[in-house]
Protein backbone atom coordinates (compact mmCIF):
# COMPACT_ATOMS: atom_id res chain seq x y z
CA UNK A 1 0.00 0.00 0.00
CA UNK A 2 1.46 3.43 -0.93
CA UNK A 3 2.07 6.00 1.79
CA UNK A 4 -1.14 7.94 2.39
CA UNK A 5 0.29 11.20 3.63
CA UNK A 6 2.29 12.30 0.60
CA UNK A 7 1.53 15.59 -1.05
CA UNK A 8 -0.36 14.80 -4.23
CA UNK A 9 -0.48 18.22 -5.87
CA UNK A 10 1.90 18.81 -8.75
CA UNK A 11 1.63 22.57 -8.18
CA UNK A 12 3.42 22.50 -4.82
CA UNK A 13 7.15 22.28 -4.33
CA UNK A 14 7.46 19.27 -2.05
CA UNK A 15 10.26 19.79 0.50
CA UNK A 16 11.30 16.99 2.87
CA UNK A 17 12.90 18.16 6.14
CA UNK A 18 15.53 15.59 7.12
CA UNK A 19 16.75 16.16 10.67
CA UNK A 20 17.81 14.69 13.98
CA UNK A 21 15.37 14.79 16.90
CA UNK A 22 17.90 17.00 18.73
CA UNK A 23 17.28 19.73 16.13
CA UNK A 24 13.45 19.71 16.29
CA UNK A 25 13.09 23.32 17.46
CA UNK A 26 14.96 24.70 14.44
CA UNK A 27 13.19 22.36 12.03
CA UNK A 28 9.75 23.36 13.33
CA UNK A 29 10.60 27.02 12.65
CA UNK A 30 11.89 26.11 9.18
CA UNK A 31 8.66 24.18 8.50
CA UNK A 32 6.59 27.22 9.51
CA UNK A 33 8.77 29.49 7.37
CA UNK A 34 8.25 27.33 4.27
CA UNK A 35 4.59 26.27 4.64
CA UNK A 36 2.46 27.93 1.97
CA UNK A 37 0.16 27.25 -0.94
CA UNK A 38 3.20 26.82 -3.21
CA UNK A 39 5.71 25.09 -0.88
CA UNK A 40 4.64 21.94 0.97
CA UNK A 41 7.27 21.06 3.59
CA UNK A 42 7.13 17.57 5.04
CA UNK A 43 7.89 17.05 8.73
CA UNK A 44 7.24 13.75 10.47
CA UNK A 45 5.42 15.17 13.50
CA UNK A 46 3.16 17.33 11.32
CA UNK A 47 2.46 14.88 8.48
CA UNK A 48 2.31 11.39 9.96
CA UNK A 49 -1.11 10.56 11.36
CA UNK A 50 -1.74 8.41 14.40
CA UNK A 51 -1.75 4.73 13.45
CA UNK A 52 0.26 5.17 10.25
CA UNK A 53 3.44 3.18 9.61
CA UNK A 54 5.98 5.97 10.15
CA UNK A 55 8.82 4.18 8.34
CA UNK A 56 6.67 3.68 5.23
CA UNK A 57 5.40 7.28 5.38
CA UNK A 58 8.92 8.71 5.66
CA UNK A 59 10.24 6.58 2.80
CA UNK A 60 7.31 7.64 0.63
CA UNK A 61 7.78 11.30 1.53
CA UNK A 62 11.49 11.23 0.64
CA UNK A 63 10.71 9.50 -2.65
CA UNK A 64 7.94 11.98 -3.49
CA UNK A 65 9.95 15.10 -2.63
CA UNK A 66 11.25 17.68 -5.07
CA UNK A 67 13.88 18.87 -2.59
CA UNK A 68 15.39 17.38 0.58
CA UNK A 69 16.72 19.83 3.16
CA UNK A 70 19.22 17.96 5.34
CA UNK A 71 19.43 19.92 8.60
CA UNK A 72 22.79 19.46 10.31
CA UNK A 73 24.25 20.37 13.69
CA UNK A 74 27.29 19.23 15.66
CA UNK A 75 25.20 16.59 17.41
CA UNK A 76 23.34 15.33 14.34
CA UNK A 77 26.43 14.69 12.20
CA UNK A 78 27.72 12.17 14.75
CA UNK A 79 24.39 10.74 15.85
CA UNK A 80 23.43 7.20 15.00
CA UNK A 81 19.83 6.46 14.21
CA UNK A 82 17.00 7.06 11.79
CA UNK A 83 18.39 10.37 10.50
CA UNK A 84 21.25 8.42 8.89
CA UNK A 85 18.71 6.22 7.09
CA UNK A 86 16.85 9.30 5.83
CA UNK A 87 20.12 10.76 4.51
CA UNK A 88 20.94 7.50 2.70
CA UNK A 89 17.45 7.44 1.14
CA UNK A 90 17.91 11.02 -0.05
CA UNK A 91 21.35 10.15 -1.48
CA UNK A 92 19.80 7.21 -3.35
CA UNK A 93 17.13 9.51 -4.83
CA UNK A 94 19.77 12.12 -5.74
CA UNK A 95 21.70 9.48 -7.68
CA UNK A 96 18.68 9.15 -10.01
CA UNK A 97 18.58 12.89 -10.81
CA UNK A 98 20.34 14.47 -13.80
CA UNK A 99 23.70 16.12 -13.03
CA UNK A 100 23.32 19.64 -11.68
CA UNK A 101 19.83 19.09 -10.26
CA UNK A 102 19.15 20.85 -6.98
CA UNK A 103 17.68 18.06 -4.87
CA UNK A 104 19.70 17.77 -1.65
CA UNK A 105 20.42 21.02 0.15
CA UNK A 106 22.52 20.67 3.33
CA UNK A 107 21.39 23.20 5.94
CA UNK A 108 23.91 23.85 8.72
CA UNK A 109 22.16 25.04 11.86
CA UNK A 110 25.50 25.77 13.52
CA UNK A 111 29.14 25.42 12.45
CA UNK A 112 29.81 21.73 11.86
CA UNK A 113 31.56 19.47 9.38
CA UNK A 114 29.47 18.13 6.52
CA UNK A 115 29.31 14.34 6.43
CA UNK A 116 31.44 13.13 3.51
CA UNK A 117 28.49 11.89 1.38
CA UNK A 118 26.94 15.40 1.53
CA UNK A 119 30.15 17.35 0.97
CA UNK A 120 29.70 17.68 -2.81
CA UNK A 121 26.65 19.93 -2.35
CA UNK A 122 26.91 23.55 -1.31
CA UNK A 123 25.58 23.96 2.23
CA UNK A 124 23.52 26.90 3.43
CA UNK A 125 24.70 28.14 6.83
CA UNK A 126 21.66 29.29 8.79
CA UNK A 127 23.90 30.76 11.47
CA UNK A 128 25.12 33.38 8.96
CA UNK A 129 23.25 36.40 7.55
CA UNK A 130 21.57 35.87 4.18
CA UNK A 131 20.83 32.16 4.63
CA UNK A 132 17.10 32.55 4.10
CA UNK A 133 17.72 34.34 0.80
CA UNK A 134 20.08 31.61 -0.40
CA UNK A 135 17.45 29.01 0.43
CA UNK A 136 14.79 31.04 -1.40
CA UNK A 137 16.95 31.23 -4.53
CA UNK A 138 17.68 27.50 -4.37
CA UNK A 139 13.99 26.63 -4.08
CA UNK A 140 13.07 28.98 -6.93
CA UNK A 141 15.76 27.44 -9.13
CA UNK A 142 14.47 23.96 -8.37
CA UNK A 143 10.86 25.00 -9.01
CA UNK A 144 11.85 26.37 -12.43
CA UNK A 145 13.80 23.24 -13.35
CA UNK A 146 10.77 21.02 -12.75
CA UNK A 147 8.96 22.70 -15.63
CA UNK A 148 5.54 22.23 -14.08
CA UNK A 149 5.18 25.77 -12.84
CA UNK A 150 3.83 28.67 -14.88
CA UNK A 151 5.48 32.09 -14.80
CA UNK A 152 2.60 33.20 -12.57
CA UNK A 153 3.37 30.34 -10.13
CA UNK A 154 7.04 31.37 -10.04
CA UNK A 155 6.10 35.00 -9.39
CA UNK A 156 3.74 33.90 -6.62
CA UNK A 157 6.49 31.74 -5.12
CA UNK A 158 8.95 34.66 -5.21
CA UNK A 159 6.49 36.98 -3.47
CA UNK A 160 5.42 34.37 -0.96
CA UNK A 161 8.92 33.36 0.04
CA UNK A 162 9.94 37.01 0.37
CA UNK A 163 6.89 37.62 2.60
CA UNK A 164 7.62 34.60 4.78
CA UNK A 165 11.28 35.54 5.14
CA UNK A 166 10.33 39.07 6.16
CA UNK A 167 7.89 37.68 8.74
CA UNK A 168 10.61 35.39 10.07
CA UNK A 169 13.10 38.24 10.48
CA UNK A 170 10.51 40.60 11.98
CA UNK A 171 10.29 43.45 9.44
CA UNK A 172 7.06 45.24 8.60
CA UNK A 173 6.50 47.39 5.51
CA UNK A 174 6.32 51.13 6.11
CA UNK A 175 3.03 52.95 5.44
CA UNK A 176 2.54 54.25 1.91
CA UNK A 177 5.51 52.18 0.77
CA UNK A 178 4.42 51.77 -2.84
CA UNK A 179 4.51 48.36 -4.51
CA UNK A 180 4.80 45.76 -1.77
CA UNK A 181 7.09 43.45 -3.75
CA UNK A 182 9.60 46.25 -4.34
CA UNK A 183 9.62 46.97 -0.60
CA UNK A 184 10.19 43.29 0.16
CA UNK A 185 13.15 43.14 -2.18
CA UNK A 186 14.56 46.34 -0.67
CA UNK A 187 14.11 44.97 2.87
CA UNK A 188 16.11 41.94 1.84
CA UNK A 189 18.66 44.16 0.06
CA UNK A 190 18.03 42.47 -3.28
CA UNK A 191 17.83 44.31 -6.53
CA UNK A 192 14.77 43.27 -8.59
CA UNK A 193 17.05 42.25 -11.45
CA UNK A 194 18.91 39.83 -9.14
CA UNK A 195 15.79 37.81 -8.31
CA UNK A 196 15.74 34.61 -10.37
Amino acid sequence: MPPTNQVESKSTLRVFLCHSSTDKDFVRKLYDLLKSSIVEPWLDERNILGGQDWDMEIRGAVKGSDVVLVCLSRSSVTKEGYVQREIRQALDMASEKPPGTIFIIPIRIEPCDLPEPLSKWQAINFYEPGAEELLRKSLLTRARSLGRYSNADIEQLKALLATEIIKAIGHKPPRNSGPVMQWKLKALEISPSAVP
